[in-house]
C-alpha cells in the first residue's frame, strides 16, 4: 500500500471512528479529523486526489531547512526537492495533496520544538565558549544578580567546552609574530 493510501485510510478510519458516537472518544477523533480538514483548507475528497502541485515550505536557518529536507524526505518515497536557495529561504517540492498535509503536519510539530532547542544549544554553547576562554568582564558588575545554574545544565556546559577546539591566545599571537612572554 503506498504512503497517500496509507494517510487516506488513517483518515477514513478517523472519519468513521468519529461519526461512530457519543463518546469522549469519538469527540476528539471528530475534532481531530475536521481540525485537520479546516487546518489546511481541503475537503476529503481533495485528499484522494493524486495530482501533484508544486508546494513551498520557508525556513529561516539553514539547520531548519535541513530539518524540512528530511521530513520531506521521510514522508516521500522519492522526492524531488528543489529551491532551497540561501536567498529564497524556501524548499519546494512537488507533492500530492495528502503528502503535502502529512508533511505540514509534521513541520508545524517538529519547527518549533527544533527552534527551542536550537535556541538553548546556542546558549549553552556560547556560555560554555566564554568559560572555556575566560570571557568575562573585569570585576563584578552593578546591581547584577547572579544566575543558578543546575546540575543538568552544568553538565551540558562542561561537555560541550570539552567538544570545542581550543587554542590558546598567546601561542596564536606567536604563531603571527607577536610578543613572546
Amino acid at each position: 500500500m503506498k504512503s497517500h493510501e496509507k494517510i487516506i485510510e488513517q483518515l477514513k478510519k478517523l472519519e468513521t471512528l468519529a461519526n461512530s458516537g457519543d463518546t469522549p472518544e469519538t469527540e476528539l477523533a471528530k475534532q481531530r479529523f475536521l481540525h485537520i480538514l479546516h487546518k489546511y483548507k481541503v475537503n476529503f475528497e481533495d485528499l484522494r486526489n493524486e495530482e501533484k502541485q508544486t508546494y513551498y515550505f520557508p525556513y529561516r536557518t539553514n539547520a531548519e531547512r535541513k530539518l524540512i529536507i528530511q521530513i520531506i524526505a521521510h514522508t516521500c518515497e522519492k522526492p524531488e526537492m528543489w529551491g532551497f536557495r540561501n536567498n529564497i529561504r524556501k524548499v519546494a517540492t512537488d507533492l500530492t495533496m495528502l503528502e503535502h498535509l502529512k508533511i505540514q503536519e509534521l513541520i508545524d510539530f517538529h519547527l518549533p520544538l527544533f527552534r527551542k532547542e536550537w535556541k538553548k544549544l546556542r546558549n549553552v554553547f556560547t556560555i560554555s565558549y566564554f568559560h572555556l576562554y575566560n570571557i568575562f568582564p573585569k570585576g563584578e558588575p552593578p546591581d547584577r544578580e547572579r544566575e543558578e545554574v543546575d546540575m543538568r545544565e552544568l553538565e551540558k556546559i562542561l561537555h560541550t567546552m570539552q567538544s570545542i577546539d581550543f587554542k590558546p591566545f598567546r601561542k596564536s599571537l606567536k604563531a603571527k609574530g607577536g610578543p613572546d612572554d
